[in-house]
């Protein structure tokens, strides 16, 4: 799926969230409750963020790699490595999609869940998935163009090291904002869960 598309679907889910805030307003739901088809989508969701950051983790180390092998003169290993970063990238982007799918899925069902603080409580853990997400697009643009660059330095010697610790430097940070947005989300559907064991206590 492009970037583009998984644009609309973070857009989409914004757009469900808003329209399920106002409908707090007027109404909610009565009973305690939590439709399957939220389950099966959160359950979808966390394993996705998982794997998200799992991915994001390795790649730093690989990055790190490729950077030392081209500075050992090792161009060919660190190439194939860099291919394969490219393809774990795209592997990513298709992880970022099943999130927003499964956030999406969420979203649309949180009118029918009861009480309404749990409710609540799912809207703003699907506020920092979509957070999350939003990064992702940014952090995968960025290491695209970062191992292409690393790839025209190997391949034809060409390529500013300042330029390339720069985008370095910012997937570090986008990498800490993912950790931070995942652990955040994490953290409210167990507040959300912990409405649930307090009823069957």
């Amino acid at each position: 799926m492009s970037t583009k598309k998984l644009w609309w679907i973070a857009l989409s889910v914004i757009a469900i969230c808003l329209i399920v805030f106002l409908s707090f307003i007027i109404s909610s739901a009565s009973n305690n409750q939590v439709p399957s088809s939220f389950h099966e989508a959160r359950l979808d969701a966390s394993e996705s963020s998982q794997n998200i950051v799992g991915t994001i983790e390795e790649t730093k180390g690989a990055i790190d790699t490729i950077q030392q092998l081209e500075r050992e003169g090792k161009g060919v290993e660190a190439l194939e490595l860099v291919i394969k970063q490219l393809e774990k990238n795209r592997q990513t982007r298709e992880e970022a999609t099943k999130l927003a799918l499964g956030l999406e899925e969420m979203a649309k069902q949180v009118p029918n869940i009861s009480p309404r603080e749990a409710a609540e409580t799912a809207l703003v853990a699907i506020s920092r998935g979509t957070a999350l997400i939003s990064m992702l697009i940014s952090y995968h643009n960025d290491l695209n163009e970062l191992l292409m660059l690393v790839r025209d330095k190997i391949e034809r010697g060409i390529g500013d090291y300042y330029e390339i610790n720069m985008f370095i430097e910012q997937l570090n940070e986008q990498k800490e904002q993912i950790n931070t947005l995942n652990k955040e989300f994490n953290d409210q559907m167990e507040l959300f869960d912990s409405f649930y064991q307090t009823k069957e206590e």
